[in-house]
Formats: C-alpha cells, sequence, structure tokens
C-alpha cells in the first residue's frame, strides 16, 4: 500500500468520589473483615460544564453523550498505612455519579490517595504510586478509549468526597474506513507510555515517571477477537509532555492507502486531560509527503478558571490577561491563532461568518507563504468545493451579487454580532471561547502599549507586540502579521488583519483589526476576505 498524507478535520477529565471493597498491604496483615469499612459518592471533574466527548475510562458514552459508570468499576484507594484497597461501584450504573464500597485498614486516618483503574500490582509509599502501567498497545473503544488506559488520580481528606483528576493527555481520530491498527508516535525520544511511578499532589493530579518499558509510540488495536477496527471516533491516552520534534499518526488500512499525519520540526505540548483533535482522515482528500501547515490543529473544548495574568486552560489553550475590562469582565486574550500552535504561527484564514477555512494547507517558508492555481497544488490546499478561495460565492450567508455589493441571508442589522454557531473560536475551540467584538479589539490597543517587530523572539516573524500597563506591564500577546487571502492569492506578511465578530455598518462587511508598522487601527472590509482570528473569553472579576 502506498503512503499519503491526510487531513483531518479540541475531552473533559473525569473525577470521583469513591467508597471501598478490601485491602491489599504487605505492610498490614489483616483481613478485609477485620478493616474499616467506608462508601464514597463517585462524582466527575468536567471542562465546561459538559461531559460531551469526556475520557470514558472503564466509563462509556450512553446515547446522550454523558459519561455513565459501569457495572464493575473499580478503584485502588490507599490509605495512611499504605494499604492499597481495592473498591468497586456498588451505585449508579449507567449514571455519570456513583457510590464505591469498600474496607480499609483498622487504624487508617482520614487521608487517601486514589488512582483509577484498580491494579493489585500497585505500590505505594509517600504519596507516590508505582508500578502502574500506561500500555502502549490499547484496545480501540468507538467514541472513546481503552478502558485501562484513562489513568486517574486523585487525594482527600474528605471522607465524603474524593475528586479524581486525568493523568493522561489525549488525541483524537475519526476514520471513514476500516484500519487494522491507529499509531501515535513521537518523532523525537519522548515517552507516551510504559511503567510509571505516579506522585500525587494534594490537589489530585498525577505527575508521572517512566520507570521501565518506556515507549515513544501507541497504538490502537481491534478488540479481542476482531480482526479490524471499524470506521468511527477513537480516543488514544499518552503522557503529557513537550514533543520537541513533533509527532505522527499513522492508519494501517484494511483495504485502499494507508494513510498519515505529521507534525514535523515543530515543538508540540500534550496537556493534561487536553485533546489534539486529528479531525477525519480521508482517503479524497490524501495530502502528499511535503511538510507544511496544516489546518486545522484545534484543541479539546473546555472551561476553566484564570488565577493570575497568564494561564494555560485544562483544554490546552494560553490565555493572557493584559488587565482589559469591559462590562464588568476581564477580557482573555489567546496567545495563538486559530489554528496555530505557537504564538508566531500564522493558523487558518476565515471569511466572516465562516467556521472553517477554505485554504486547508499551505506553505510557509519563514514570512513566505505560497499560492498557486496548478491543479495538484490546489488539490493538496484548498477545501473540496472552495478551490476558487475566498470569493463572495463561498462566503456564508451568501445570496447574490458580487464581491461590493453582495447580498447575504443572515446578519443585515446594523449593531449585529456572530452567533456561537457562526463563530470561528466557539466552533473550534468551544466552552466560553468566541471572536472579540470590535469593541473589545479597539480596547486591546487602548488600553496596551503597541509595538512593531520585524522579529519577534528571534523566529523572523514580523507582527505587533501589545504590552500590558501598570500592574500588567509584564503581560504582553504578539499577534503575527499574517497577511490576508482574496480569492486564492496571499496578500504579504507586512500586516495584520484580524477579524471581529462584529457587521460592518454595511452589512457586506465585518469590522477587523488592522495593524502594520504604523501601528493598529479598526476597520471594516467585504466578509470575503480570508482573514486571522484571535479568539477571546470574557470572565468575569
Amino acid at each position: 500500500m502506498r503512503k499519503k498524507q491526510l487531513t483531518y478535520g479540541a475531552m473533559a477529565a473525569l473525577s470521583l468520589t469513591l467508597g471501598m471493597t478490601s485491602c491489599q498491604n504487605e505492610m498490614s496483615e489483616y483481613t478485609p473483615s477485620d478493616g474499616k469499612h467506608i462508601t464514597f459518592t463517585a462524582t466527575q471533574e468536567v471542562a465546561g460544564g459538559t461531559q460531551e466527548v469526556a475520557s470514558v475510562t472503564r466509563t462509556y458514552l450512553n446515547d446522550n453523550k454523558i459519561v455513565v459508570w459501569s457495572a464493575g468499576e473499580t478503584v485502588s484507594l490507599f490509605d495512611s498505612e499504605s494499604a492499597n484497597c481495592l473498591f468497586e461501584l456498588v451505585k449508579g450504573a449507567d449514571q455519570p455519579v456513583g457510590e464505591f464500597d469498600g474496607t480499609v485498614s483498622p487504624n487508617a486516618r482520614e487521608e487517601y490517595y486514589a488512582v483509577y483503574p484498580y491494579s493489585q500490582a500497585y505500590h505505594f509509599e509517600s504519596g507516590t504510586a508505582t508500578d502502574v502501567i500506561l500500555p502502549a498497545e490499547q484496545t480501540a473503544v468507538a467514541n472513546g478509549f481503552d478502558r485501562n488506559a484513562a489513568i486517574m488520580t486523585g487525594y482527600t481528606t474528605n471522607i465524603e468526597c474524593l475528586p479524581f483528576k486525568q493523568l493522561c493527555a489525549f488525541v483524537k481520530v475519526t476514520t471513514e474506513s476500516a484500519s487494522k491498527k491507529i499509531t501515535f508516535r513521537s518523532n523525537g525520544t519522548e515517552n507516551l507510555a510504559g511503567t510509571l511511578d505516579v506522585e500525587i499532589s494534594t490537589g489530585g493530579t498525577g505527575e508521572a515517571t517512566v520507570t521501565e518499558n518506556g515507549s515513544n509510540t501507541v497504538s490502537l488495536v481491534p478488540a479481542t477477537g476482531s480482526t479490524s477496527i471499524a470506521a468511527g471516533t477513537y480516543l488514544i491516552a499518552v503522557l503529557p509532555g513537550t514533543l520537541e520534534e513533533g509527532f505522527t499518526m499513522e492508519i494501517d488500512a484494511v483495504e485502499g492507502d494507508d494513510l498519515t499525519r505529521s507534525f514535523e520540526n515543530s515543538t508540540s505540548v500534550l496537556k493534561r486531560a487536553a485533546v489534539i483533535d486529528m479531525g477525519t482522515a480521508s482517503v479524497a482528500e490524501g495530502w502528499t509527503s511535503q511538510t507544511y501547515h496544516e489546518c486545522t490543529h484545534t484543541y479539546s473544548k473546555g472551561a476553566f478558571a484564570p488565577t493570575a495574568n497568564n494561564g494555560t486552560g485544562e483544554e490546552g489553550i494560553d490565555w493572557v490577561d493584559l488587565g482589559i475590562r469591559l462590562n464588568g469582565k476581564k477580557i482573555l486574550f489567546a496567545t495563538r491563532n486559530l489554528g496555530a500552535s505557537s504564538p508566531e504561527e500564522y493558523g487558518d484564514y476565515y471569511a466572516w461568518g465562516a467556521t472553517e477555512p477554505w485554504c486547508i494547507g499551505y506553505d510557509q517558508d519563514g514570512t513566505t507563504l505560497t499560492a498557486s492555481n496548478d491543479a495538484a497544488y490546489v488539490a493538496r490546499h484548498w477545501k473540496d468545493g472552495k478551490s476558487d478561495g475566498y470569493i463572495a460565492a463561498n462566503t456564508p450567508f451568501y445570496s447574490s451579487g458580487t464581491i461590493s455589493d453582495a447580498i447575504y441571508t443572515k446578519y443585515t442589522a446594523e449593531g449585529d454580532v456572530l452567533a456561537a454557531e457562526d463563530d470561528a473560536a466557539s466552533v473550534q475551540w468551544g466552552a466560553d471561547w468566541r471572536m472579540p467584538t470590535i469593541e473589545e479589539m479597539k480596547a486591546l490597543y487602548d488600553n496596551t502599549i503597541p509595538t512593531w517587530t520585524d522579529d519577534y523572539n528571534n523566529t523572523g516573524i514580523r507582527g505587533c507586540i501589545f504590552t500590558g500597563k501598570g500592574n500588567y506591564a509584564n503581560s504582553s500577546l504578539f499577534l503575527p502579521a499574517a497577511g490576508l487571502f482574496l480569492y486564492t492569492s496571499f496578500n504579504s506578511d507586512r500586516s495584520g488583519h484580524y477579524w471581529s465578530g462584529s457587521l460592518n455598518n454595511s452589512s457586506t462587511g465585518g469590522q477587523y483589526l488592522a495593524f502594520d508598522s504604523g501601528g493598529p487601527q479598526a476597520a471594516g472590509d467585504f466578509r470575503v476576505y480570508g482573514r486571522s482570528v484571535r479568539a477571546v473569553r470574557a470572565v468575569s472579576e
């Protein structure tokens, strides 16, 4: 089978509160009947207030896409005597909240650490669980992942509640046809799986160290008794960390082409409880082996509570607080463009009101982008049906007319703002991410010190740095001069063009932030242009 690169099209973490069953402890000599009986309630740590596409561990997703427990769930609870106590689900099967029951050491104090799922092989000492295995070969589970791979940790001093936190990061992919194996690997030597020592903090999160059997590759294989993995959506659990040389995903097809997608020579960060969504693998849109920017590189949906001027959400999206306050809200800006994996990367280009880019790949060599009408180039770089690029007829809600007098069927009244379903940031990142309003764009440059640079952090990328004032003087935001698309042509890297969600005074256009070496300003232009998007969140003080 020949290889092709493919086009691909952001999971929540579970928390539990448990009760118990029996203990195994090399240091404590007693039987379960000698111990102290306890029952815990199991709850879930859910990002964004929803359990959609949440980690299913040994639980599973019901028909309403809600994470529920299944009969037979078990966890390891470590008491103050270091006993490894088995706790089993006794109430709440097929429900998102359950009760676990078991027995701890007779003299155990009210302090407990936990690891999910249960294993008799675990040992525990001084806050660290050893011999925890994240398998390099995982069973493919439709709309979820191998129940033995979704490792979680927890800590409590409250006997009524033991919230669990995800240990792993996750990779999601959707296939359109059957496969023999789905593989995710680091392009470098970083371990993605292996036998672990897991240090559990008093906040319940775990930090893993690979002690043996380290692997930079994790594969999904068919379930026992099956010879193939059916078409569908699958999740792979991997260790969080930084992949200095990027990563590669490969699909070994049952029939037709084997597929591969690679982020090469690019640092990638796998964050705890966050998902890298590789989208849908499509043979029809197979890509060549040339390395180039691949759109869209999105992360899992979710929400988080900011605690400082800079932070990272559970879903893996970094933000910065520049001190901008509007209508009683803190306006937090994402630190990278939609579709980008770093602050200096250009990312994707959207028509106003579009929730996906027409350009699905471009060659970026430093600050130079290549655009061409060559048939082979078009097939590789433009979304199916959009090969004529950013034109009026391709723009959402277009009815008739040319670029300058186009008539649209939605967003026609002055003051209109894109609804969530038509907002690229809301659709791509979920939670409360959205495109900024034009008022928020103006507040960005009115409340900061904008500075043009020809070389951001020695990357060779031009753009504008917005530095906070007063208490926020140590916080800054970089917007690359990513240019814009009209038709199939890319227009220079010497200016930045960032859509807001606000309609222009004319219903033919949207408002946006523009800047070059002369400084930033608010402007309006036709909806058809392919411009950058920098998302925001509005958070209560």
